[in-house]
């Protein structure tokens, strides 16, 4: 969890109260929010401010602390129990464990030591929690996306059976309706991690916004946003409320996850007025391509439903393999075709981004026949990863650069430098390039040609570099090792650290 632990101190002894209140909270990332003389006066407490940690005493007048343990399970379920004890009350320390509570410390030979870990096993429990309900509520979307999809596919008796089924699930809305599809764009991975904080954000915008009757995911990185529709509203309506929620729920899903900033993008596709379920169905599908568009026009957070997205057909194909065979009678006009006639034609007819880019990789071993023994595999893997034509082109550029300019290699140099100086920060692409004074722009393809890798790809590796190192050279916790490489939830520092080594953090440092 990146904030702070929220702590409540009860205790009717006010020594231990005094104690426990010089202890460095901030040392070890919490808060003291409190305190209470016993059960009771907690309970209150956290009626009114809830926290994520209550370090009580068992044996206190009025409400001793198994029965505040007891209660704060049926009305705080969330809130985690530390016990101080005295040695004449293990057997109750013991019957609280069982009720719930994480630990126990003895008074008389309390540490600071103690206190810490006992912090660090709470912020493990509360990060499990949140890892396991955020689990369960997508799992819930989850059902309600593949029940919507089978009703869209259904008929008659079948069509009604399921939408009674999305009404039960909690799903139901009235026409006029307006829908929406919300496109993540990037590498799986990331996508399918936010995901889940995509989920989170929309939920919130379901329960503020009245017109909103559902969101549900329908894919990897399609969330379905349907919503009331007003009479006298018109498409500047359904596409101003689209642009407001794209950049709203794009800048919430980067400040939970801003180590993957530079790695993610996002637009949003928008109906107008639906009046029947076959309009519905077949606003869907036309919507979830719009993924297909963005990739032509990533500059465009908003794309307004067209019955009919334009599509390359097979004279327009044979028309850019002439364009490209004429090409290639010298670099100059390789290099012209890449970078004027390939993305003026793809823009004007707009095949299918996978099926360009296979044609891509077709002419690359044409255009380069002696790389096929070296780095075509990794220059295939980046092709085929362009998240938008113009990434797709300043690829191909890069590749067709001779040696870089060796002013330029200064400029890199630096941007090495100030990468591994900032792995604990959040730092974005633009920050770097306003620092060594490039535009972000040209300093994209330049650091690609110097280095062979993106922005984001090096970043990424040199923080699994470093975190490598510190699990390897010191005794830091798995979260705080995240913190300090610049990944600051656990989760997905777990995920995308077995991903790259190929094991846990924990059963790497085990060897």
């Amino acid at each position: 969890m990146n904030q702070p632990l929220t702590v409540l101190i009860v205790d009717d002894e006010m020594p231990i109260r005094q104690e426990l209140k010089t202890f460095p909270w901030e040392q070890h990332h919490a808060v003291w929010l409190g305190e209470a003389r016993n059960g009771e006066e907690a309970l209150a407490f956290c009626r009114s401010y809830p926290p994520d940690v209550v370090i009580t005493d068992i044996s206190m007048p009025v409400m001793d602390g198994l029965a505040l343990v007891r209660e704060l399970r049926k009305q705080h379920p969330a809130v985690k129990a530390i016990l101080l004890t005295c040695h004449s009350d293990f057997h109750y320390a013991q019957e609280a464990i069982q009720l719930g509570a994480l630990d126990y410390i003895v008074k008389i030979t309390m540490t600071d030591d103690q206190l810490r870990h006992a912090l660090e096993k709470a912020r493990e429990a509360i990060q499990r929690d949140q890892s396991y309900r955020g689990q369960l509520q997508y799992r819930h979307k989850y059902e309600q996306g593949r029940a919507f999809r089978l009703w869209l596919e259904a008929s008659g008796e079948e069509r009604k059976r399921c939408r009674q089924q999305l009404r039960d699930s909690g799903l139901d809305w009235a026409y006029p309706v307006e829908l929406a599809v919300l496109h993540t764009i990037g590498h799986e991975q990331e996508v399918l991690f936010a995901d889940l904080e995509m989920m989170s954000y929309l939920e919130t915008a379901v329960r503020s916004d009245g017109g909103l009757e559902g969101v549900l995911p329908l894919n990897a990185g399609r969330c379905l946003l349907i919503r009331s529709r007003n009479a006298e509203d018109g498409g500047a309506v359904a596409a101003d409320w689209a642009e407001r929620l794209a950049a709203d729920a794009g800048r919430a899903v980067l400040a939970r996850l801003p180590f993957i900033r530079d790695r993610l993008r996002f637009c949003i596709a928008v109906s107008e007025g639906i009046n029947d379920e076959k309009e519905l169905a077949d606003s869907v599908k036309q919507l979830e391509q719009a993924r297909e568009q963005s990739f032509y026009e990533p500059e465009r957070p908003v794309l307004v439903l067209q019955r009919g997205w334009p599509q390359a057909g097979p004279e327009d194909l044979v028309e850019l393999d002439n364009l490209m065979r004429r090409a290639m009678k010298d670099a100059d006009s390789l290099r012209s075709f890449v970078a004027d006639a390939l993305p003026q034609w793809a823009v004007r007819c707009r095949p299918d981004s996978g099926d360009l880019k296979r044609r891509v990789l077709t002419w690359r071993r044409l255009w380069y026949p002696e790389k096929e023994e070296r780095g075509a595999p990794a220059a295939d893997r980046r092709l085929m990863e362009a998240d938008s034509l113009p990434a797709l082109i300043d690829e191909l550029l890069a590749e067709m650069s001779a040696e870089p300019v060796q002013k330029s290699r200064y400029e890199i140099s630096r941007a090495k430098q100030l990468i591994a100086q900032r792995l604990d920060e959040d730092m974005t692409l633009t920050q770097i390039a306003e620092e060594i004074g490039l535009r972000d722009h040209y300093f994209s393809r330049l650091f690609r040609q110097e280095t062979g890798e993106t922005f984001g790809d090096y970043v990424m590796r040199s923080r699994m570099d470093k975190a490598v190192q510190l699990l390897k050279t010191t005794n830091l916790k798995v979260y705080e090792i995240a913190e300090q490489v610049g990944i600051p939830n656990y989760r997905y520092f777990c995920v995308l650290f077995r991903k790259w080594t190929g094991a846990t953090p924990r059963d790497y440092r085990k060897g």
